[in-house]
């Protein structure tokens, strides 16, 4: 096993990551064998992701559009659930706010 440390520069993360591609490159035996070395270099890339790369949630009405693709949904689909088909409208264009108690 080689010594594993804390993930913090571009150059370490590069190393760890190259690491972690030779273990994964082996067979399942020698996987196992080094499934303690996997396990640690897999929570400090992820730390160091987190850390360095945030993914901020997505804006209310991006989230919508992008569940609305998901299921094949139209305005017209909404409807039921916003209002009127120009209400729909306007709130996928953002010139209608939304709010946790409603629209």
């Amino acid at each position: 096993m080689s010594q594993i440390k804390v993930i913090r520069t571009a150059i370490e993360y590069e190393q760890a990551l190259s690491r972690l591609n030779e273990l994964m490159d082996l067979d399942f035996s020698e996987k196992l064998g080094n499934r303690d070395e996997m396990e640690i270099l897999v929570n400090e890339i992820n730390e160091y992701e987190q850390r360095e790369f945030p993914i901020k949630p997505p804006y209310a009405i991006e989230a919508i559009k992008f569940r609305m693709e998901q299921l094949k949904l139209t305005e017209v689909d909404l409807i039921p659930y916003i209002g009127s088909e120009s209400e729909v409208a306007e709130v996928l264009n953002g010139t209608h706010k939304l709010s946790l108690l409603g629209i």
